[in-house]
């Protein structure tokens, strides 16, 4: 007998050891599998000896081959300007307004002709003649009423673009006006709601503190409660409730520590522990009374199970023995648990005592913890209210400030209002001033005219005063016709573009006057072709000679571009340490557009090259990845080693390095991110 049972036990440990030993070899499988699944795949390139054509880089903007510059013959005040730096303009486009009014030359002109023919009439006075007091009377009113004409034409002289300008002003000074209102509106509104959150949260922040109040007073209250009811527990009672409930303590451990524990049966523990067993078996009995019934019918039923004729149902020898041992021990505590209510009952006095005590230290714990929910809301809520202050003052700043923009757009408006309205009368008021001018200047010619014919007939003109005045009006006619001349040369207000191109620089200014002569703004025509210019070093610049064509790497958004190199000077911003490559571009392109050239240089052999995409960077300069190999019975490992190089020269595609050889692979791809030293994966190219 004791000898079936040693080979029993030892049966059973051979049994577990294969398992065991079963278990780990496929676990060590799949976690081999698992690994290589989690690690980053890669993917590599050989190094390889070759040759490359390094190229001369650099990025330009491309600039017109030919501008044209916008220049004024005279000299005019600035209206207003109607492009900026970068615009495309066509012919006849509109660049700038000019303010009404003659230009300085054209005053000029003027004035020197007024000057020649008061000249000439104080020749005529002055001349040895018979009394012609009454004509120079008459010659020096109608002097006077001109003047007075011209200084009324001047006061009325107002064009249709000053009075267009002055709407325009007047409708967008209304226009500003009304966004500062609306502006103006959502502030208050914003401040409105700012204050109603303040005062709320303040409301709230009172309210808090009171319960904070309350919830203190509950406590001490609590507390001063159960120091009462401790000082009234009677020990005895007590004392026999705690060892019964320490009876169903070690009961219910005792339980706990059977159910982990394998069954024995005949002396030998089988495969099942105690838990098990009794869920079978608890199982059958379920199936046989329903889920439905209660602890007490169940346990009769694994019970009755122990000794039922029925195969299917009958409990196995391991759930009999389980029943036996958990029962009993089931017994223990029901017996422990009868106990704890017969005494229960006998130190009901006691026990009613300590459950007041507990519940009284729960409510204590209970107001502590809403006590702390408060303090940490009111804190909270102080901070809210800061902000919220702070929220306040900022928007009623801003409401004070959108106050004062409306208050003083509003006066812009009426003193625009008032000024387009001026505009507009002197204007009605500009034909009729301009007329009695010509009137005033028709009767002062003719008596001048008349006076002269009157000298002449009386033959009292000396020959030199004569040939003065035939001089005088002769100066005169020329002025008259510099005069006529600038008149014709005045251009209206608008200046529109002579080409079409692009505004490449602009010195115009609403408000400042455009002197003669000088370049307003700069047009560069498009249509005669482009040019980029690409800094470079002399070291550079002596590896390319003019005539070589360059490659455009970046352009995307049109034909392929033709590229030739015209010129090579000198870089004015690095006077002898540089060159600037001049290159002229054909082909789909526009003037500002960024490009990025390159220029060849000639091929050169290398041991080791690699393409870009292996090449990485850091702080301790350049490096690469190189992928070895580690042998091991299941399997080769492949790990990502740093190797740092230089790179000797670099094309589009590969580069040539050194700190490699030939038979390495460099990782150039990886599915996630690596560093030197990681476990990969290699995939197949």
């Amino acid at each position: 007998m004791d000898e079936q049972v040693v080979k029993l036990k030892r049966g059973w440990v051979k049994n577990v050891a294969i398992v065991f030993l079963s278990v780990m070899l496929v676990l060590t499988f799949f976690s081999n599998t698992i690994m290589n699944r989690s690690l980053p795949e890669v993917a590599t390139a050989f190094v390889e000896s070759g040759t490359i054509n390094a190229k001369i880089r650099g990025s330009g903007t491309v600039t017109a081959g030919e501008s044209y510059d916008v220049v004024l013959s005279q000299t005019r005040k600035v209206e207003s300007v109607y492009v900026r730096v970068g615009d495309t303009v066509q012919t006849g486009d509109v660049l700038f307004v000019l303010s009404s009014g003659d230009s300085d030359e054209l005053k000029q002109a003027q004035d020197r002709l007024d000057d020649l023919r008061l000249a000439y009439e104080k020749s005529l006075l002055n001349m040895e003649t018979a009394d012609y007091a009454q004509e120079n009377r008459n010659i020096q009113k109608a002097r006077e009423a001109l003047t007075e004409a011209k200084a009324e034409l001047a006061a009325c002289t107002v064009t249709d673009e000053a009075v267009y300008t002055a709407q325009m002003n007047l409708r967008e000074g209304n226009r500003v006006y009304k966004e500062l209102q609306e502006a103006f509106s959502d502030a208050e509104d914003a401040l409105t709601k700012a204050k109603g959150n303040y005062t709320g949260l303040e409301a709230q922040l009172i309210q808090w503190e009171e319960e904070l109040e309350t919830l203190e007073e509950s406590i001490s209250d609590y507390k001063k409660q159960i120091k009462a009811l401790n000082n009234s527990i009677a020990g005895d009672a007590e004392a026999l409730l705690e060892a019964a409930q320490d009876d169903l303590t070690d009961a219910k451990r005792a339980y706990a520590a059977l159910l982990s524990q394998y069954v024995e049966v005949d002396g030998l523990a089988t495969e099942k522990t105690y838990k098990e067993a009794f869920e079978s078996l608890q199982g059958k009995a379920t199936d046989l009374v329903g889920a439905g019934a209660s602890e007490e019918e169940l346990l009769y039923q694994m019970e009755a199970l122990l000794t039922t004729p029925n195969t299917e149902k009958k409990a196995s020898a391991e759930e009999a023995a389980a029943f036996k041992a958990v029962k009993r021990i089931l017994d223990d505590i029901a017996d422990a648990e009868a106990r704890i209510e017969r005494y229960s009952g006998a130190a009901d006095g006691a026990l009613s005592v300590e459950a007041e005590i507990e519940k009284l230290r729960a409510s204590q714990k209970s107001a502590e913890r809403d006590a702390d929910e408060l303090e940490e809301k009111l804190d909270s809520g102080y901070d809210q209210l800061q902000d919220l202050e702070n929220e306040t003052e900022g928007l009623t700043y801003q409401r004070d400030y959108l106050e004062s923009q409306v208050e003083y757009q509003e006066e812009v408006v009426t003193s625009l209002q008032e000024q387009y309205d001026d505009l507009q009368d002197r204007q009605a008021d500009y034909e009729s001033a301009k007329d009695r001018v010509d009137s005033c200047q028709d009767t002062l010619d003719d008596l001048i005219f008349a006076l002269a014919e009157q000298k002449k007939a009386d033959g009292k003109v000396a020959a030199s005063q004569q040939l003065d005045l035939d001089n005088a009006l002769k100066e005169i006619a020329e002025q008259e016709e510099l005069v006529a001349q600038l008149q014709g040369e005045s251009m209206g207000s608008e200046v529109t573009a002579s080409v079409s191109g692009q505004i490449s620089t602009l010195n115009a200014v609403a408000g400042r006057d455009a002197v003669a002569g000088e370049t307003l703004a700069v047009i560069e025509i498009v249509d005669r072709g482009y040019t980029v210019r690409l800094p470079v070093t002399n070291e550079q610049a002596q590896k390319v000679r003019i005539g070589d064509k360059a490659s455009v790497s970046n352009y995307y958004w049109g034909e392929s571009l033709d590229v030739t190199l015209t010129q090579i000077v000198n870089d004015p911003s690095k006077p002898g340490q540089g060159k600037l490559l001049v290159f002229t571009l054909t082909g789909d392109v526009s003037s500002g557009q960024n490009v990025t050239l390159s220029v060849g240089e000639r091929s050169a052999s290398f041991d080791a090259i690699i393409p870009n995409s292996a090449l990485r960077t850091d702080t301790n300069g350049t490096f690469v990845l190189v992928l070895s190999v580690k042998h091991s019975p299941l399997g080769n490992r492949y790990i990502a080693n740093r190797v740092d190089v230089n790179v000797l020269a670099q094309d589009d595609t590969t580069a040539a390095v050194s700190g490699l050889s030939m038979g390495d692979y460099v990782i150039t791809t990886s599915s996630k991110p690596l560093e030197a030293g990681m476990q990969v994966n290699m995939v197949e190219n």
